[in-house]
């Protein structure tokens, strides 16, 4: 459990408080599920942040490879599953926060889950497929990373919006080749954990309400701020930004189908 407030809290996030509402903060939980190189820079900002209960989720060990970018773990953490040990590392940053591992597949969360929002921070598209179907049955804030190489995207899903399945369409199927697997091509270690900490800071703007504010305005005016994927190249110091639609027949979200029959 996580431990009492202490006297220093209410300084604790001065610096952040105006900018989010750190009442809804302290009382929210995310669920990470992808304890590496993503995982581990989001989680650390999301316990300092505040985040009440933080659940991760990893059956994966901590392996020396890891350690250049992963920066929850340390030479000691090696063999150790990797949920427990960010978990241990997490209640050191802040005693505040309760860390939570599960040392299973994203299987695991089942039909039970219940958070404020869920970050994929996997690097398989069959984890994020799954993930994409759990949010929108659940109807459940989705943060969706991916960094390969030099590369890589953020992708924020609210309910009743667009769907991962909106975006990859006939694509990418559970069964295809991984395109985003690191084993191949490499990661340069500050590449994910840059995309993790916009990760965090998008799951922050969701726990803390200011993404349902910004589409009750945008939505008004016949826009919306999650309509789509920002890609990142860190090689060439290039970002831009790709519109998804909502497709109606989307297998997953659209309206024609049963699990989103009622979403707009």
């Amino acid at each position: 459990m996580a431990a009492s407030t202490s006297p220093e809290q209410p300084g604790k996030y001065l610096r952040q408080d105006g900018l989010l509402r750190q009442d809804k903060v302290s009382r929210s939980e995310v669920i990470i599920v992808g304890v590496g190189g993503l995982g581990t820079a989001a989680a650390a900002y999301l316990a300092l942040a505040g985040v009440r209960k933080i659940t991760l989720v990893d059956r994966d060990i901590v392996e020396f490879h890891n350690l250049n970018r992963q920066l929850l773990f340390t030479e000691k953490d090696v063999n150790r599953p990797k949920a427990e040990a960010a978990a241990e590392a997490l209640r050191r940053m802040n005693p505040d926060v309760e860390a939570v591992a599960i040392v299973e597949d994203a299987e695991a969360l089942g039909d039970q889950i219940g958070t404020d929002c869920i970050l994929d921070c996997t690097d398989n598209i069959k984890t994020k497929l799954l993930l994409n179907r759990i949010a929108v049955g659940k109807e459940i804030p989705l943060v969706v990373g991916a960094a390969v190489g030099w590369q890589g995207s953020v992708a924020t899903i609210i309910p009743g919006e667009y769907c991962l399945s909106c975006f990859l369409g006939k694509k990418m199927t559970d069964d295809e080749p991984d395109p985003l697997s690191c084993e191949g091509v490499g990661i340069v270690g500050p590449v994910a954990g840059a995309l993790g900490c916009i990760q965090a800071a998008e799951a922050l703007k969701i726990v803390s309400g200011q993404v349902f504010r910004q589409l009750a305005t945008t939505i008004a005016e016949g826009k919306t701020v999650v309509d789509g994927v920002t890609y990142y190249d860190f090689l060439e110091g290039k970002s831009w930004f790709v519109k998804v639609k909502k497709e109606p027949d989307c297998p997953v979200c659209g309206t024609k189908n049963p699990a989103g029959k009622g979403k707009k």
